[in-house]
């Protein structure tokens, strides 16, 4: 009874993916441990829908499940301060304009308007 149980959680829960066999032996294990096997056999019509039944519970809580995970690996990397795939052409660019900006600093000339001779310095200890 243990494992017909187990099955049937199993797909109704997402954790595993369902076919309409797999669904229908969940069904009728679950039915022939309450001792309702000849009505099983009896009523295909029954085990067809409880097995519909089964295969859509197991889609929507799979899909709530993907759904989950996928907001905490979101909220993991933005926490870590990893960049989304699709963000990551715009900070290629950011950084390389960043460098480019730093190289003409280093070499003397200015940046936004301002040369380094015109620059304020800040003397240590002041």
């Amino acid at each position: 009874m243990v494992e017909a149980v187990q099955t049937y959680v199993n797909l109704v829960g997402g954790l595993s993916r369902a076919t309409l066999g797999t669904a229908r032996t969940a069904a009728r294990g679950l039915l022939g441990q309450v001792g309702l096997q000849g009505v099983a056999d009896d009523a295909e019509r029954r085990v067809g829908k409880l097995a519909e039944e089964i295969l859509a519970a197991s889609r929507a809580n799979r899909l709530l499940l993907e759904n989950v995970v996928a907001a905490e690996v979101a909220k993991a990397a933005s926490r870590w301060g990893f960049v989304r795939f699709e963000d990551l052409d715009e900070v290629r660019e950011e950084i390389a304009e960043v460098r480019a900006q730093l190289r003409r600093q280093q070499q003397g000339h200015p940046v936004d308007g301002t040369s380094a001779a015109s620059a304020p310095t800040v003397q240590a200890g002041a």
